[in-house]
């Protein structure tokens, strides 16, 4: 009879994610309490919980606290804040009790579309600020705890335009391009600390993201999002890396909507 071996899969205690007020990052907090009651030895999970929009972030953290089964084994930190911002960033990190993260999910991020003609060079700062130095800031954080502790979880929000670019486009597209290669670096460096560091890539996700040009909606046409993916389909590729096995190092995962829905 065959034995079929045991998978190791390390246990997420402390995750903070950004971008958490909405959409993917409020998915991942979603998905992340609802399993606390599966948790094995009854660890605690720790979720830090950082966007923009205080009134969101607190129902996010109400609706993760009603979904653990046992809520003794969930605690729920958030902070407002902008990733732009280092001081915004360095507020929220000492809000959070500067914790020793296993996990962080960057998932902030806004687009600007238009053809490039048109757009501002304050739409350019605004998107390569969010969606690149947002990552960056926040990676300065984590990553001392994760290199001292030779363990860790890093997870990026990209994009499939982070791999073939789309007209109208240009300034999400140089951000997600960007964003590849600094992810792409960091995973080399961290593989000798134990660290690992991985991307998902989705294509257009059916959020209120769409319905907002503060965020990455057109200011002048809506976009039909019914075929797009859902946020609870990228947070659960998100979760695979999370949870994936001991002997395991996801790189990459790119989805794109099952076109049979």
């Amino acid at each position: 009879m065959t034995t079929v071996p045991s998978i190791v899969r390390p246990a997420a205690t402390r995750v903070l994610i950004t971008g958490a007020s909405s959409g993917v990052g409020a998915a991942v907090a979603r998905q992340l309490a609802a399993g606390v009651s599966q948790r094995e030895h009854s660890q605690k999970l720790h979720l830090y919980l950082c966007g923009r929009q205080k009134d969101n972030l607190s129902s996010v953290s109400e609706e993760c606290l009603r979904s653990a089964e046992n809520s003794k084994l969930l605690e729920v930190v958030t902070a407002v804040g902008d990733v732009r911002w280092p001081e915004d960033v360095d507020r929220m990190w000492e809000e959070f009790g500067a914790p020793p993260v296993d996990v962080l999910v960057a998932n902030a991020g806004i687009n600007r579309p238009g053809p490039l003609d048109q757009v501002l060079p304050q739409d350019y700062e605004d998107v390569m600020d969010t969606n690149v130095k947002g990552v960056f800031l926040w990676l300065q954080k984590a990553l001392p705890g994760m290199r001292s502790r030779q363990k860790g979880q890093i997870v990026v929000t990209n994009s499939v335009l982070g791999l073939k670019p789309k007209g109208g486009s240009s300034l999400y597209c140089a951000s997600k391009y960007a964003l590849d290669g600094l992810i792409g670096s960091l995973r080399e460096e961290a593989r000798e600390y134990g660290v690992k560091v991985g991307q998902v890539y989705p294509a257009g996700i059916a959020t209120p993201w769409w319905d907002d040009p503060t965020r990455g909606g057109s200011r002048t046409e809506s976009v039909a999002t019914s075929k797009f993916l859902s946020a609870d389909d990228v947070a659960a590729a998100i979760l695979m890396l999370i949870h994936q096995a001991h002997g395991s190092d996801i790189d990459k995962i790119v989805l794109q909507p099952n076109s049979k829905m």
